[in-house]
C-alpha cells in the first residue's frame, strides 16, 4: 500500500510541473515614455489560451499588473497599469498565445516602472513563473554651457542638465581629447524622480580653445555640450556700469534694469546679452549682428526688449544697453547679468531685481470669548516677499499678537493670517496693519464696543445661578480631589503642562540657517519596539516604518491611531532628524504624521483630542484632503509644498518644532508652545501607501563642494 501511495506522489510531482517558463537573463531597458516588451513563453510550446496567465511584482499577487484568464483579460489589475498594459508577441515570428507566447506590452513608461516582473502561468495540474528585471532610463537635455571670465585669465565654465534617469555621470575634456578635472559636481532630484546635473571647471587658453562637457547614463548614452573659450579670455577693456541699489518694482508692472557703457560708446555693432542664474546661452535677450535674436529663455518671450535708462539717452548709439522688463513676476526676483562684448573685448555687471506684491486688504473677524474680552482675526492674502503684522488701538498704542502664521501658494504670494485677544480696557477700536519692508501697507479696522456690549449679561446670568450650586458643592469636590491625588500620587494637571495660548500656538518664523547647520544638531532616531501599534510594522534596524500588510483601513478619517514613538527622549536642548517620504520606485507618500509627543501619551482615533494643549505637535499630510499642522486654528499649506525628505528640529528651550523641506534647503513652518517633561518623536506612516516612513541618519556636516570653490562666488548648489 505504502509503494503504491509513493508512486501516487511522484506522478503528481511530475505532472505538477509539466511545463517551464522562459525568460531573457538580462535586464529589459527602456526609455521613460516608450513602450517595452517583456518577453516570457512557455517550454515545451503549448497553447496558453486555456491557461492562466499572471503578471505582478512585489509580491502583489492578488493585485496584478494583468490577469489573463477563462479565455479573456480579467478586470483585476494594479491601477497604475490600466490601459497601459496587454499580452503582445515576443517577435514578429510568434503565434501568440497559440505557439506559447505569454509576453507582456506595457506602454508610456514612467521611472515607476523600474522593478521586477513576475511572470506566472499556470494550468489544471501545473504551474511555473519566472522574474524579468525592467531598467528604466531617461536621456536629459543637452547640456547648456555658461562662461564667467575670472581676473587671473581663466573662464570660469558651468555645465548644466536635467531630465536624467538613472544619476548621471559628467565628464569634462578639452579639444586634443584631455581630460579636465571639475571644480565641483553637484546631483538633485525633483518630483518626477528625474535627476538634474551642475558641473563646473576653470580652464585657461594653455588648457584648451575648446571645452566640451559631456553628460552620460552607464548604458554609453550621453549629451554633450561645447564652448569656445578663445574669444572670451581677451582684454577687458569695456567698462559696463549698473545702479549701485536694487532695482524695486511692483508684480505685473513694467521696469526698466539700466544698463550703460562707460564711457559712451556706439553698441549697435556689439553683442549685448542680458541673463540670469548662469544662464549665458540661454539668455533673458540677446542682440547681435544689428538686431535681437531668437535665442532667449522661454518665460521671457515677449516680455523683454532693449530700452532706453531715461529720456535724455541715446539709446545704443549712446552705449545704453538697458533692459526692459513686462508683466513682472514673483520669478523674476533675483539678479539680471549685463554682458556686452565686441572683437577684443567684454565687460558685465549685475542689476539685482526686487519683486513685490501689495496683497489684499485685512479681513477682520470677531468671536466674543466667555471673559469678556473678544478674540479677533486677521487675514490678507497675495503678499510678496513675506510681510509683517502689528495690532493696534485706537490709541496707536501696539496690542500684542496671540500668535501668527504665514503660507506660501502656488503662485509663490504669501498669505498671512494673526489673532489676538481684547477687551474694551484695551481698546475700542482695533487696526491690524500688514506691511512690506519698503513701507507700503494696507490696513483694517474692527471697533468691538457693540461686540462685548451685545454678550456681557450672558456669562453674568450664568455665573448667578453657577454660584449657587458651586458653593453647596464645592466642599465635597475639594475633598475628592485632593483624596484623589493621595490616592495616584499625581500633581495637578497645571503643574504638568502650563496651557497652551494662542500667542504661542503657532508663527513661522524668518530662519536664515542651511541644512548643513541643522545637521550640527543631529541625533540618531529610531523606532520603540515595546509601544508599537499592532497594526504597524518595523525594519530589523527600526528605521522604515509602515502599515501591516493585513491592515484594513475603513473609513475615509486618516487612521490617526496608527502611531509610533521614537525610543529618544528630550527634556532640553536642539535634536535634529530626517524622514524620507520617497523610495524609489515607489511615488512619493500621500498620507503621514511627523512631529514628537509627550512622553508617555496615549493615541485615540480622536484627532480633536490630538492637540498642542494636549501634548501633541505635528505636521500631516493628509492625501487630498489636505496638508495641515494640529494646531487650533489648524494651519493649512499648499500640497504643492509636501516634501520629499522632511526636516525636523526640535528646539526644546525656546518651544519651537520646525520642519523643513531637505531637498529644496527651504523652511516650512515652526510650531512654538511650551513643552514640560520629556518628549519623543512621533511617527504615522498612514495606511495605504506603497512608499514606507524611513528614518535617516544624516550625514555629517561638511564644507560643500561648491562653498569651498572660491571660482564660483555667485553660483549656489542644485543639490
Amino acid at each position: 500500500m505504502l509503494s503504491i501511495i509513493i508512486v501516487l506522489l511522484n506522478l503528481l510531482i511530475e505532472t505538477s510541473v509539466s511545463f517551464t517558463i522562459v525568460v531573457p537573463p538580462d535586464p529589459v531597458v527602456a526609455h521613460v515614455g516608450s513602450t517595452v516588451i517583456l518577453p516570457c513563453w512557455i517550454s515545451p510550446p503549448e497553447n496558453a489560451e486555456a491557461l492562466e496567465i499572471r503578471w505582478y511584482r512585489n509580491n502583489q499577487f492578488n493585485n496584478p499588473v494583468l490577469l489573463y484568464n477563462y479565455g479573456k483579460i480579467q478586470d483585476v489589475q494594479e491601477e497604475p497599469y490600466r490601459n497601459r498594459s496587454s499580452l503582445t508577441p515576443r517577435s514578429d515570428q510568434s503565434g501568440g498565445l497559440k505557439d506559447e507566447n505569454v509576453s507582456l506590452r506595457l506602454e508610456k513608461l514612467t521611472i515607476q516602472d523600474e522593478d521586477s516582473f513576475r511572470c506566472y502561468v499556470s494550468g489544471e495540474h501545473s504551474y511555473s513563473s519566472e522574474e524579468v528585471d525592467l531598467k528604466i532610463t531617461a536621456l536629459g537635455s543637452a547640456p547648456v554651457l555658461s562662461p564667467k571670465p575670472l581676473d587671473d585669465g581663466r573662464v570660469n565654465i558651468s555645465c548644466r542638465s536635467s531630465g536624467w534617469y538613472p544619476k548621471p555621470n559628467i565628464t569634462w575634456t578639452s579639444d586634443e581629447g584631455r581630460a579636465l578635472g571639475p571644480g565641483g559636481t553637484s546631483h538633485s532630484r525633483g518630483a518626477d524622480e528625474m535627476f538634474s546635473v551642475h558641473s563646473w571647471t576653470a580652464v585657461s587658453l594653455s588648457d584648451a580653445q575648446q571645452v566640451s562637457c559631456s553628460v552620460s547614463l552607464r548604458t554609453g548614452e550621453l549629451k554633450e555640450g561645447r564652448l569656445n573659450i578663445q574669444g572670451i579670455v581677451s582684454s577687458v577693456s569695456l567698462i559696463v556700469k549698473v545702479p549701485p541699489d536694487p532695482v524695486v518694482s511692483h508684480v505685473g508692472s513694467t521696469v526698466t534694469l539700466p544698463c550703460w557703457i562707460s564711457p559712451p560708446e556706439n553698441a549697435e555693432a556689439l553683442e549685448i546679452r542680458w541673463y540670469r542664474n548662469d544662464q549665458f546661452s540661454n539668455p533673458v535677450l540677446l542682440f547681435n549682428y544689428g538686431k535681437i535674436q531668437d535665442v532667449q529663455e522661454e518665460s521671457y518671450r515677449n516680455r523683454s526688449s532693449l530700452t532706453l535708462r531715461s529720456d535724455q539717452s541715446g539709446g545704443l548709439k549712446d552705449g545704453d544697453v538697458s533692459l526692459r522688463l513686462e508683466k513682472l513676476r514673483v520669478q523674476d526676483d533675483g539678479s539680471f547679468r549685463c554682458y556686452v562684448s565686441g572683437e577684443h573685448s567684454y565687460g558685465s555687471e549685475e542689476v539685482v531685481l526686487k519683486i513685490t506684491a501689495l496683497g489684499s486688504a485685512p479681513v477682520l473677524s470677531p468671536k466674543p470669548l466667555d471673559d469678556g474680552r473678544v478674540n479677533i482675526s486677521c487675514r490678507s492674502s497675495g503678499w510678496y516677499p513675506k510681510p509683517n503684522i502689528t495690532w493696534t488701538s485706537d490709541e496707536g498704542r501696539a496690542l500684542g499678537p496671540g500668535g501668527t502664521s504665514h503660507s506660501r501658494g502656488a503662485d509663490e504670494m504669501f498669505s498671512v493670517h494673526s489673532w489676538t485677544a481684547v477687551s474694551l480696557s484695551d481698546a475700542q477700536l482695533v487696526s491690524c496693519s500688514v506691511s512690506l519692508r519698503s513701507g507700503e501697507l494696507k490696513e483694517g479696522r474692527l471697533n468691538i464696543q457693540g461686540i462685548v456690549s451685545s454678550d456681557s449679561s450672558g456669562p453674568w446670568k450664568a455665573l448667578f445661578f453657577s454660584v449657587l450650586i458651586c458653593a453647596l458643592l464645592g466642599s465635597v469636590g475639594l475633598i475628592l480631589y485632593r483624596y484623589r491625588e493621595k490616592l495616584t500620587g499625581k500633581k495637578p494637571a497645571t503643574e504638568i503642562c502650563e496651557e497652551e495660548t494662542l500667542e504661542r500656538l503657532i508663527k513661522e518664523v524668518v530662519v536664515d540657517i542651511t541644512i548643513e547647520e541643522l545637521r550640527k544638531h543631529a541625533v540618531e532616531i529610531t523606532i520603540d519596539r515595546e509601544s508599537l501599534h499592532p497594526d504597524l510594522t518595523v525594519s530589523k534596524d527600526c528605521k522604515i516604518l509602515r502599515d501591516s500588510e493585513g491592515y484594513n483601513h475603513t473609513g475615509e478619517e486618516f487612521p490617526f491611531q496608527l502611531c509610533a514613538f521614537g525610543a529618544q527622549r528630550f527634556s532640553s536642548g536642539r535634536h535634529y532628524w530626517e524622514v524620507d517620504l520617497v523610495h524609489s520606485p515607489n511615488p512619493p507618500k500621500n498620507f503621514w504624521i511627523i512631529g514628537v509627543v509627550k512622553h508617555g501619551n496615549l493615541i485615540t482615533r480622536d484627532r480633536s483630542a490630538l492637540t498642542p494643549s494636549a501634548g501633541f505637535w505635528f505636521l500631516c499630510s493628509d492625501g487630498p484632503r489636505g496638508f495641515y499642522t494640529n494646531t487650533d486654528p489648524p494651519v493649512k499649506l499648499s500640497p504643492t509644498l509636501r516634501p520629499e525628505r522632511l526636516g525636523v528640529l526640535l528646539d526644546y528651550d525656546d518651544g519651537q518644532l520646525s520642519f523643513y523641506n531637505v531637498t529644496e534647503n527651504k523652511h516650512l513652518l515652526t510650531i512654538s508652545s511650551r513643552f514640560s517633561g520629556s518628549v519623543v518623536p512621533l511617527f504615522n506612516p498612514g495606511a495605504g501607501d506603497l512608499c514606507p516612513l524611513i528614518i535617516l541618519d544624516c550625514p555629517k556636516p561638511e564644507e560643500s563642494a561648491e562653498s569651498s570653490q572660491p571660482l564660483l562666488s555667485n553660483n549656489s548648489s542644485d543639490a
